[in-house]
């Protein structure tokens, strides 16, 4: 513990320095819930998915001792499903309790603390939901769309994101090489506005079908698929099962590439 005050301001590495993950007999403490916490909050959030990278860490140097390894999994599903950001809790069940990352079978405890991200976890069956394109009455059910093609995308984005219009180049690039039989990408818009809706689409040239009820963050779609943060990817196959979450545009390319045509 004073080791862990003697380097509470020095970074992530001096904190792995000074605190074995991997010991066994720190989880009789209080200073394994210290450890983990300060090294979180250490960690330097210069991109989206720094926090990922973290729990990847903290999982490599606990992997050693076996009970390590399971409590500081239960520990992170812990924080960052209470806390947020969800796609970070998200990403550590898909990854460690359902994924190949998984090197111990969850507890029935963990399982229930993770109930939220499993009903999202790769291999479950997509909500259904409805979508609207702007401007009309018209709907569509995805469970309609699904069904025409061997994998279809869902890219949640708002039109005024930065990080949003900076993929459109790489998805545009995409959608005009794949076949239609093979992919479609559906556009969901947590717009507010019908202008910004269609400007986006006049600007980007965007090539595939956008929806959006205009309601920001009160998008149906992005409720029933627990986006908490634009872009967003999702791809369903033709069943309606989550079979990807790609990071962006070239994590979606690679993973169609190896799913053939």
């Amino acid at each position: 513990d004073r080791r862990l005050d003697a380097v509470a301001r020095s970074g992530p590495a001096a904190i792995r320095g000074a605190f074995d993950f991997s010991d066994p007999w720190s989880l009789r403490s209080n200073a394994y819930a210290k450890a983990t916490v300060m090294y979180l909050q250490s960690t330097r959030f210069d991109n989206e998915y720094a926090y990922h990278r973290a729990c990847d860490t903290l999982l490599s140097e606990a992997a050693a001792d076996t009970g390590s390894w399971r409590y500081m999994r239960h520990q992170l599903i812990d924080i960052f499903g209470t806390y947020g950001p969800d796609e970070v809790a998200q990403y550590l069940v898909d990854q460690y309790v359902i994924g190949p990352g998984s090197l111990h079978p969850p507890d029935p405890d963990l399982m229930r603390i993770a109930a939220v991200q499993l009903r999202l976890a790769l291999g479950s069956p997509a909500p259904d939901t409805l979508l609207m394109m702007p401007g009309g009455t018209d709907t569509i059910r995805l469970s309609t769309i699904w069904p025409e093609q061997d994998f279809t995308g869902l890219f949640f984005y708002s039109s005024t994101c930065d990080h949003c219009h900076a993929q459109m180049p790489g998805l545009r690039e995409l959608v005009s090489q794949e076949d239609p039989r093979h992919f479609k990408l559906v556009g969901i818009a947590l717009d507010a506005t019908a202008d910004e809706f269609k400007a986006t689409i006049v600007e980007e040239g965007i090539n595939w079908a956008c929806y959006s009820a205009l309601i920001g963050w009160g998008e149906p779609a992005a409720k029933a698929f627990n986006v908490k943060a634009t872009p967003t990817l999702f791809v369903l196959d033709r069943r309606g099962r989550i079979v990807a979450k790609p990071m962006d545009h070239q994590e979606l390319r690679a993973f169609l590439e190896r799913s053939g045509k």
